[in-house]
């Protein structure tokens, strides 16, 4: 899966050397606040957030997949496992214990505890 860049003159959306139109919001936006996909499509860093709030990590103009550059972690399900996803503003402290609160939750997620109803000593 590709991951995001800053956007270049290389992108299909670019206006000059510096900009960007964003295809999305219809904006220009300087490259440094723009991202860009190896299919080489942009679009502005407010539109991004919206991708990522909604959880879209498919270019909205050509559908090809990418790794979604997210400013704060976050929680996702996978195939019955809790997975922490590291945003760029998170710190190692704050990963490190998210991955510990991953493992935990896993671990005890796959025990399987059984109770038959009765209570010895009572």
């Amino acid at each position: 899966m590709a991951s995001l860049s800053t956007s270049s003159i290389d992108s299909y959306q670019s206006c000059s050397c510096d900009s960007i139109k964003c295809p999305l919001c219809l904006e220009k936006v300087s490259n440094h606040l723009s991202f860009m996909t190896t299919c080489k499509h942009s679009w502005c860093f407010k539109c991004n957030e919206g991708l990522n709030q909604n959880r879209i990590n498919r270019c909205p103009i050509c559908k090809s997949h990418f790794e979604p550059f997210i400013k704060k972690g976050r929680w996702l399900y996978i195939n019955h496992k809790l997975i922490w996803k590291r945003g760029v503003l998170d710190s190692q402290y704050k990963t490190k214990w998210k991955k510990r609160q991953e493992i935990l939750y896993n671990f005890f997620n796959n025990i399987e505890f059984r109770y038959n109803g009765t209570f010895s000593g009572v």
